[in-house]
């Protein structure tokens, strides 16, 4: 039943190429789908090293911090995410055992149903690799490298949400910021969104009722601080 399993000899070439068709799939998941990659991460982390019953995994996910903003039932992502591989669905009895595959292998639809108390879920390892490179800390670290002129405001744009903002007091912060206009290119006037828009692609930072830097990039900001002293 493990989204993992596969039944072919150590090396063989069906299994490799069956790991890279999961590996692509879950990391086009997140790569594709900006505003559902917190989220992802969250429940991935979630489920990592333990099974969660679905209803409680929904209930999770709702709760995440603008998760309303996405207008989606809590369990889409749970299911994108299983589909891809990145989750291992798992069945519980009454008592919350789980049951093995040669359980559940020979019954038809009404028998599973009968038996069956709760689904759950497990982070499988292809799921927890690809979080791992999709990860704020290394999204935030490729945006700065990549951005080094404009690394120092994206920093102080980090801090200045480290208390929620709205958009028009970052806005307001940024058009004041010395170094604001200095890093824009060519001819197009740089809008302060780009910078909230690019955070919020790393992760960083998220809309709840307003702009807060997220657990994973106050972390992140509080390493890059560490490392200037």
């Amino acid at each position: 039943m493990s989204n993992e399993s596969c039944n072919c000899a150590n090396g063989d070439s069906t299994c490799n190429e069956e790991a890279a068709r999961r590996r692509d799939g879950i990391e086009t998941l997140l790569r594709h789908n900006p505003s559902f990659r917190r989220i992802f991460l969250r429940i991935l982390d979630r489920c990592s090293g333990t099974t969660v019953r679905l209803d409680e995994l929904e209930r999770f996910t709702e709760a995440q911090p603008g998760y309303s903003r996405l207008r989606q039932p809590p369990y889409f992502p749970i299911r994108w995410l299983s589909d891809t591989g990145a989750l291992e669905e798992r069945y519980l009895d009454a008592e919350g055992g789980e049951y093995s595959a040669a359980d559940l292998a020979d019954l038809d639809e009404d028998a599973f149903d009968e038996l069956v108390a709760a689904f759950a879920y497990r982070s499988t390892d292809a799921g927890l690799l690809a979080a791992s490179r999709f990860a704020p800390a290394r999204k935030l670290s490729v945006l700065l490298a990549n951005e080094q002129d404009r690394a120092d405001v994206y920093l102080d744009v980090l801090r200045f949400v480290c208390e929620k903002r709205t958009f028009a007091q970052i806005e307001t912060f940024l058009r004041g910021h010395s170094l604001f206009e200095e890093v824009s290119r060519g001819d197009t006037p740089l809008q302060p969104s780009l910078f909230v828009d690019k955070l919020e692609s790393a992760g960083a930072v998220a809309f709840d009722k307003g702009w807060l830097i997220t657990p994973e990039g106050k972390e992140a900001l509080n390493t890059i601080e560490h490392n200037e002293q």
